[in-house]
């Protein structure tokens, strides 16, 4: 698709985010960002998501 558009659109990953693959997921080269589901019901859970993928991005 970035051959048919001006920018490239971002990538959002929608399958089993939980915190044991948050750091991976988001490390991809071709995943943006995490479309988080029932992980994120708990507010402990969402904030153990945002940590790992935090320091997965600052690496």
């Amino acid at each position: 698709a970035a051959d048919r558009l001006p920018i490239a659109p971002p990538v959002l990953y929608g399958g089993s985010v939980n915190p044991g693959n948050a750091a991976e997921l988001i490390g991809q080269p071709h995943i943006d960002g995490l479309f988080i589901g029932r992980s994120a019901w708990q507010a402990e859970g969402y904030i153990d998501i945002l940590k790992k993928a935090s320091a997965a991005i600052a690496r």
